[in-house]
């Protein structure tokens, strides 16, 4: 089974066509929202409906992923997904791609979200899963990448 490296939440991936490196910008731990959490949410209620499920924070991220084959002359393939737990502990919006490692070593799963399901102010954790028909439920978590919601009101942040 292919062997999770690492995964970051970050605002903005680069690969290298040339050297395949990748580069992650703006590693994403805190979003801090400089207004009230009331103000916010009614902004987004506005332009929500419930067959959406919850409204959206626009705040552009990535999730960019590591994996590799578990031993390395023998190609894998698998299904690996991302979830979002909210602060309530309820897991929303899985993305789920099946992956291949028979041509390489390696293999990234990349991500792009234009923003957070808003559930209010908290912990929100980003999980990494790979299908593993041994584990209950089929699935295996290998990473859970926190990431640290607040509300400031502009009048009361402390400048620098």
């Amino acid at each position: 089974m292919a062997e999770h490296v690492w995964s970051v939440l970050c605002q903005k991936a680069s690969i290298d066509k040339d050297t395949n490196e990748v580069s992650l910008s703006g590693v994403v731990e805190t979003i801090n929202v400089l207004e009230t959490e009331e103000k916010v949410r009614s902004e987004l209620s506005e332009r929500a409906t419930p067959a959406d499920g919850p409204p959206l924070l626009l705040f552009p991220m990535e999730l960019v992923s590591y994996w590799t084959r578990s031993e390395s002359a023998t190609p894998e393939t698998g299904v690996g997904r991302i979830g979002i737990e909210v602060p309530s502990g309820e897991t929303l919006k899985w993305t789920e791609t099946p992956f291949t490692l028979e041509a390489g070593f390696g293999w990234r799963l990349r991500v792009r979200m234009g923003g957070l399901p808003f559930m209010g102010q908290g912990l929100y954790r980003f999980l990494v899963q790979i299908k593993d028909e041994d584990q209950e439920g089929g699935w295996r978590t290998v990473a859970r990448i926190p990431v640290v919601l607040a509300f400031q009101s502009a009048e009361t942040s402390v400048p620098g």
